[in-house]
């Protein structure tokens, strides 16, 4: 029982179907390392920096300056859109931290545009950012999921 605590002690059990019950070290948790800056350390080897930089092809959405946004490949919903900002950021943290302000108005402005373009207003919808190990973040680059079903 003691060598029990103590590996809970060192470790997290993280209890998610996705996850399978697996026990995640404390390294893993941390996943995200800052740099110098306070930036967290961005890697560019992740399918959004890839669709940003047109080396993959995706169902655009819409564009603005500082974001795209692509329909879910995965949908949860009747819409399920991605807005992602076109800075290297890893996390919605890292993004609040560090865009510039014009990143992060023209980023929330281009949600609004969605969720109009979209026609989800009167039903209403989800806006969904996952973050890390235990939010189940599975792309190392900040996005938003836009989730809902269109008015008639």
């Amino acid at each position: 029982m003691a060598d029990q605590l103590n590996l809970m002690e060192n470790n997290a059990i993280v209890n998610d179907k996705d996850l399978n019950n697996k026990i995640v070290n404390d390294s893993q948790v941390s996943n995200h390392n800052t740099n110098v800056k306070g930036h967290k350390e961005y890697n560019k080897d992740n399918i959004f920096y890839k669709i940003i930089n047109k080396e993959i092809n995706s169902n655009l959405v819409l564009e603005g300056k500082h974001f795209i946004a692509i329909n879910d490949i995965r949908p949860k919903a009747p819409v399920h859109v991605l807005i992602i900002p076109k800075g290297n950021y890893v996390d919605y943290d890292d993004f609040v931290s560090n865009a510039t302000d014009e990143e992060i108005v023209d980023f929330n402005k281009g949600i609004a545009q969605i969720i109009e373009q979209m026609k989800l207003l009167p039903g209403g919808y989800k806006l969904l950012s996952n973050s890390g190990i235990f939010g189940q973040q599975e792309v190392p680059h900040m996005h938003v999921h836009i989730l809902g079903k269109p008015s008639n």
